[in-house]
């Protein structure tokens, strides 16, 4: 293969993955001349530097917007609730609002103290643990569902047995295409 063919090749890459053989003479001269190589190489490390570029360039992008948002978040948590909209409100729904018996006045008073409790990680933390505690004591853990280390060391057993298998015929091909290649590419030199 000349160098020419080489550089045409090396643009259209969908030629290579569709035919076997044309792929095989472009990695045989891939090896063989060093210039091409080195102009492959080096086109593969601009790719590479262009691909750092471009993240870096949307992550400041990214960072910037970022920025922008929290500063108009804090904006707002600075604000104040103006008074009369909270009247407005109050009008709109009085209606429902003395509807409410007493009994149920206290009630919400008192979820609402359960709620802001709640909203604290630390304590809906601890919660979740005794409530997760809890019901482990009344309905059990489910033991069936566990898995012991001699089963898990079973079941893994057969699928690396195949793997190392695959890999083993993997490299024996591999060796084969080697030998088969070391001819050609002597032919080749020789021509």
């Amino acid at each position: 293969m000349k160098c020419s063919e080489f550089k045409l090749l090396s643009t259209q890459r969908a030629q290579l993955a569709d035919d076997a053989h044309l792929r095989e003479q472009w990695e045989l001269h891939l090896l063989d001349c060093s210039s091409c190589a080195e102009a492959f190489a080096a086109e593969q490390a601009f790719a590479s530097t262009d691909t750092e570029r471009f993240t870096q360039s949307v992550m400041a992008q990214t960072i910037a917007l970022r920025d922008e948002l929290d500063g108009k978040l804090s904006e707002l948590g600075e604000r104040q609730v103006p008074p009369e909209l909270l009247a407005g409100v109050l009008r709109q729904t009085i209606g429902v609002h003395e509807t409410k018996s007493a009994r149920a006045k206290h009630t919400s008073r008192h979820w609402a103290f359960v709620q802001n409790i709640m909203l604290r990680p630390r304590i809906a933390l601890e919660a979740s643990f005794a409530l997760t505690c809890c019901w482990a004591l009344i309905f059990g853990v489910p033991t069936e569902l566990a898995i012991s280390t001699a089963s898990a060391d079973e079941q893994l057993q057969e699928p690396l047995a195949t793997s190392r298998r695959k890999i083993e015929e993997f490299q024996q091909d591999m060796a084969v295409l080697f030998r088969a290649a070391q001819p050609e590419r002597r032919q080749g030199e020789n021509q």
